[in-house]
């Protein structure tokens, strides 16, 4: 009974990992921005840019700019709008030394998809890598996962316990999953 039940999910796995080929799930990161960060249309991936014969370049934005995620089926706007940082509270004190806070706007123009501030990390410039955490701020709506569709938005704070010395010269990093190749990955700049 066991191995038919390993069977099926293996199974139901290849199944579900051919429906997100055949629709499409390879995506394009591009970036738009006021001066400066990366031109619009540049791909953060690791293939080689089809405009040239040079390794593509790392998508860099400006804390303001969004980068946009998009593929046959979908189209994502994500925005990390502003940022800040928070010593916690009586009770609640960051284990690293400081919270930072990213505020993420997601605008989903095309299908649907499921958004979560697991999306996100934050990069010290010594390249250590800070996932989001959970905190309770006062005054402080943290970013709820929510599956989102066309016409559709979701926005909050997203915390990252660091340390304060890493704050200077970091980044917060998006992920894209794709579940049929590399995963590809943008940048907003502090």
């Amino acid at each position: 009974m066991k191995n038919k039940l390993t069977l099926a999910g293996v199974a139901a796995l290849a199944v579900f990992m051919l429906a997100c080929s055949a629709d499409g799930i390879d995506s394009d990161v591009s970036g738009s921005s006021g001066e400066g960060g990366a031109p619009a249309g540049a791909v953060a991936s690791g293939e080689p840019n089809p405009d040239t014969s040079e390794a593509p370049k790392t998508l860099e934005q400006k804390v303001g700019d969004t980068i946009e995620v998009s593929n046959d089926s979908q189209a994502i706007k994500y925005t990390v709008t502003k940022t800040q940082q928070k010593s916690g509270t009586q009770f609640i004190k960051p284990d690293y030394g400081v919270y930072l806070l990213a505020y993420l706007e997601v605008n989903v123009t095309k299908g649907n998809t499921y958004v979560c501030s697991c999306e996100l990390s934050f990069i010290g410039p010594d390249g250590t890598v800070y996932e989001s955490t959970f905190t309770v701020l006062d005054g402080v709506q943290l970013f709820e996962s929510a599956d989102v569709a066309a016409g559709q938005k979701k926005a909050g704070w997203v915390p990252f316990d660091v340390p304060k010395n890493a704050v200077k010269g970091g980044k917060i990093q998006l992920k894209v999953t794709n579940f049929l190749s590399e995963d590809q990955y943008a940048y907003w700049v502090l």
